[in-house]
């Protein structure tokens, strides 16, 4: 695998902060980690729970006003295949208590997608397939968001061959040329069909496991990957971190308007 420059260090750490609560990860691949979106749980001081319940019919999961926060990330299979992964049908149940309780619920690439379906969306399969570094259009709420407004002017890594349509009432924040919905807010949801989690080492891990490679030289015979992730992460990276900490440092604050209410 080709090496990358190093991006520049994630800045210190914040102090946790005690009862801040539990952050729910579900995971749909053995290889796909929470990445960068997992350091930012932790540096807010939440307690980061990982889960992988795809496979299972009748999965046990908590109930979703005991959650600060729930995440759900990518993974290969498509939002239709509840018959060979039944356990999405529970994680789309969960979406939707948790987004009625006022959790903090964040959906990335397949999860983008389950967000979507789960509010009342729709997820369509694409002409084409887009995977590498692309640029974002950013709409009005975009360019003012706390999170998607740090990726105004900077490539994200994209990987899908589905593109989700946002529900109705939802905000989409951002789209670009293959797909008009890449980021929507609605309530206490944030979907983006792009991997905000993703830096150089997460990057590495998928090209390792060979699922990104066979896609990217699938879509994009000859060309290098690395060559353009040499170019996207010392620029990206910086400011995926500083989005996802705007995301993280508002639970806390979340849980306790919460209990106000």
């Amino acid at each position: 695998m080709p090496s990358m420059p190093p991006v520049p260090p994630a800045p210190p750490g914040r102090p946790g902060q005690p009862g801040a609560g539990r952050a729910l990860v579900l995971e749909h691949d053995r290889d796909v980690s929470p990445g960068l979106v997992g350091a930012a749980l932790a540096e807010a001081g939440l307690a980061v729970e990982r889960r992988n319940v795809v496979r299972q019919a009748r999965p046990e999961l908590p109930p979703a006003a005991s959650l600060a926060a729930l995440v759900v990330m990518g993974g290969f299979m498509n939002t239709d295949q509840t018959a060979q992964f039944p356990g999405l049908t529970a994680e789309k149940a969960l979406i939707r208590a948790a987004v009625q309780a006022q959790v903090p619920t964040l959906g990335i690439c397949l999860g983008h997608q389950l967000l979507a379906e789960a509010l009342g969306g729709r997820v369509v399969h694409a002409e084409g397939f887009e995977i590498g570094f692309a640029s974002l259009e950013l709409t009005g709420p975009g360019r003012v968001d706390p999170v998607l407004g740090h990726f105004a002017s900077t490539p994200v890594l994209e990987w899908h061959g589905d593109n989700a349509l946002a529900p109705p009432g939802a905000a989409v924040l951002a789209g670009n040329g293959f797909s008009r919905c890449q980021a929507f807010r609605l309530g206490s949801a944030l979907g983006v069909q792009f991997h905000i989690e993703v830096g150089p080492d997460e990057l590495g891990a998928w090209w390792q496991s060979g699922q990104i490679r066979s896609d990217w030289h699938r879509h994009h015979p000859g060309e290098d990957l690395f060559k353009a992730a040499q170019a996207a992460f010392p620029v990206l990276a910086p400011h995926a971190r500083q989005a996802l900490a705007a995301w993280a440092q508002a639970v806390p604050a979340a849980g306790r308007g919460r209990q106000e209410g």
